[in-house]
């Protein structure tokens, strides 16, 4: 079932953030946002968890069981690695089941010999790459991604979104990602959403976008949306 956001009106204070907004994402799709720093990319993104409230409007077609990959890692600091990862499988998976599930996901993100290791002994980008892998292991029919790949420097995103790509095609699960980058948008997006100068402007899927030769082109129109 697709996820519909239905005449939204969200304020924080005086300063509105969406006023009567209305967006459907497709079922089992990469949706990505793109937007300017403010323009509301994280909030609906938490409007969709239901981590915020909104004032008015409706959404429907949310499931039950997300994933979240937030901007910050949310690790739990005086959990091992082994123990954040685990805890999203508790109540699905036996403990064997768990440990190997957790070993591979840890080895293809090249986190292998970090299982024992607390958060606060990883870089940065040994954090973030965790924090996917968690998002990954947990069998959520929603993915929502903000600013996944930001952190990582471009070898390990190169082979994180490869490992990304092939969870969502063995789950064919919906995900909703924010992301500032342009051609990470248009190499993986099915369908892409412009929030700008012009409340939301959903551009056509872009499955085969980079074979085509107007790709500097929808660049060009992208750019231009974002600077309104």
């Amino acid at each position: 079932m697709s996820i519909k956001l239905i005449n939204i009106e969200k304020n924080f204070g005086s300063k509105k953030i969406y006023d009567k907004f209305s967006l459907t994402f497709e079922e089992g799709k990469i949706n990505c946002i793109l937007g300017k720093s403010g323009c509301g990319k994280s909030t609906l993104l938490n409007i969709i968890a239901n981590l915020e409230e909104i004032n008015s409007g409706e959404i429907i077609g949310v499931p039950k069981k997300i994933a979240y990959v937030f901007q910050e890692d949310r690790l739990i600091e005086w959990n091992s690695i082994y123990t954040n990862m685990e805890l999203p499988l508790l109540k699905t998976y036996a403990k064997d089941e768990r440990k190997e599930k957790i070993k591979n996901i840890l080895r293809e993100v090249e986190l292998g010999d970090c299982m024992n290791s607390y958060p606060k002994e990883l870089s940065g980008g040994m954090r973030q790459r965790a924090n996917i892998a968690r998002a990954l292991l947990y069998n959520g029919e929603l993915l929502l991604m903000d600013e996944p790949f930001k952190s990582l420097d471009k070898s390990s995103k190169e082979d994180i979104i490869e490992i990304f790509k092939k969870n969502h095609l063995e789950k064919n699960n919906t995900v909703i990602m924010v992301t500032h980058d342009i051609n990470e948008a248009l190499s993986l997006g099915d369908n892409i959403f412009l929030l700008g100068g012009n409340p939301v402007s959903l551009m056509d899927k872009f499955k085969d976008v980079q074979k085509s030769k107007e790709k500097n082109n929808i660049e060009d129109k992208i750019l231009l949306i974002l600077k309104e």
